[in-house]
């Protein structure tokens, strides 16, 4: 891959293949046409390469200027999608024709990569979803792989030997999560922005004497912030999912509440989140929603006395022998009624119920499946939101307004996926 003098790059969001070059070095403007970016994620630019996802796992990796194109295997299913948080770095090793592809996903915890030379090329994955520390970011410089980490520790990995480890260094500052690896000509630097402030602070790792450096004057180097490090703050609120306990996470708009923002969900929506009890219980206003179909009432009574009949529906509870019974059996109903002191009606899944008679396993399996409800909300808007890589929130107001949350700045219904300025 040879180095070329810096480039932007503009793509009109009208445009479906077009995208144009200003050579910051010469002043020459020209032009060249791309695959078309319609239905693709954006997931990086990196090494002069463009890398995108389309709907089928499929991954592109194209040079804008020569036109390029290397080709990498589908990516396993997963149960979500890679989406705008999410990062992808393209590098080349060895004697230039060995490629690799990685890509950081703050949503699934993992790296998973791809190197071009393995037999049968399959993807990889190195996961720190266990770990104190997060990966927020990666990065080539001097054919090696750097991460960054949320407790400002740098990580190389190696493409050879497919190692991580920690560089253990001097001088480690204080970072927000407002902060990315750039890989300069002449050195690793690391730029922290400061949104209170609106300034930047760089820094540099001196990989001699293994310390951080503050970076006063980058003498002839240049260093584009972009408009997104200033305005993507709800962007990276609502790129977090709602979570409350172990058990319950993954949820997402029209949902917020528990640290997620009013702003990522709809007014009605808010879940509270209570774990003082062994399971986790989430609060919400009811008459956003109904119960699904599959779900069915029990009866449970317990502390019961007197001669019950054997036909009757059992289980075992730590008070001693339990019954339970649809409401509609009125002749159960009025049987424990009048022999059981204490009686709990509780939604379950009919599903559960079903394979608790056929299997008699642990009743307590019915009802820790809890049960399904449904709930009814326009999100046409958010489908488009989410395919450009944007997240679905609203606007705060009374009215309710759906807002696209993208990486560079809120737009009304989907971002600018091709709309964007880029530098190589």
């Amino acid at each position: 891959m040879n180095v070329h003098a810096p480039l932007v790059m503009y793509i009109s969001s009208r445009a479906k293949k077009s995208c144009h070059f200003y050579d910051i070095s010469t002043r020459v403007k020209y032009g060249t046409k791309l695959p078309t970016c319609v239905g693709k994620k954006f997931l990086g630019c990196s090494s002069g390469y463009l890398i995108f996802q389309d709907f089928h796992k499929k991954i592109w990796v194209i040079n804008p200027l020569t036109g390029h194109k290397l080709r990498f295997p589908n990516m396993p299913q997963t149960k979500k999608p890679l989406n705008g948080s999410d990062r992808a770095i393209f590098a080349s090793f060895g004697s230039g024709s060995d490629f690799a592809l990685m890509v950081l996903s703050k949503t699934h915890e993992t790296i998973r990569y791809c190197i071009s030379r393995d037999t049968n090329a399959r993807w990889r994955y190195l996961s720190f979803a266990k770990e104190s520390w997060k990966i927020v970011d990666l990065v080539v410089f001097d054919g090696r792989v750097y991460a960054l980490t949320n407790n400002s520790r740098i990580g190389v990995f190696n493409l050879r030997t497919r190692r991580f480890w920690f560089l253990t260094l001097e001088g480690t500052p204080w970072l927000t999560t407002f902060v990315r690896l750039v890989a300069s000509k002449k050195q690793l630097l690391i730029v922290h922005f400061l949104p209170t402030i609106s300034r930047a602070k760089v820094y540099t790792i001196d990989l001699e004497r293994l310390k951080w450096v503050e970076v006063e004057d980058l003498g002839d180097e240049a260093l584009f912030l972009g408009a997104w490090i200033q305005s993507n703050q709800q962007y990276e609120a609502c790129s977090h999912p709602y979570a409350c306990g172990s058990s319950i996470h993954d949820v997402w708009y029209p949902f917020w509440g528990n640290g997620r923002p009013r702003y990522c969900g709809r007014q009605g929506f808010e879940l509270k989140c209570h774990e003082d009890s062994k399971y986790p219980v989430i609060e919400f206003e009811t008459q956003k929603f109904q119960y699904s179909p599959n779900v069915i009432f029990l009866n449970l009574f317990y502390d019961c006395s007197g001669e019950i009949k054997e036909e009757t529906n059992t289980f075992s509870c730590r008070e001693g022998a339990g019954f339970y019974t649809n409401p509609l059996d009125v002749l159960q109903l009025q049987n424990l009624t009048s022999t059981c002191k204490k009686i709990v009606q509780v939604p379950v899944r009919s599903n559960a119920l079903e394979n608790y008679i056929q299997n008699r396993s642990d009743f307590q399996e019915v009802l820790n499946q809890g049960f399904d409800v449904v709930y009814e909300v326009d999100n046409s808007s958010c489908s488009q939101c989410i395919s450009s890589v944007g997240f679905c929130g609203s606007d705060n107001s009374s009215s309710d307004q759906f807002v696209c949350f993208c990486i560079d700045k809120p737009n009304t219904i989907s971002c600018d996926v091709c709309g964007t300025l880029r530098f190589f």
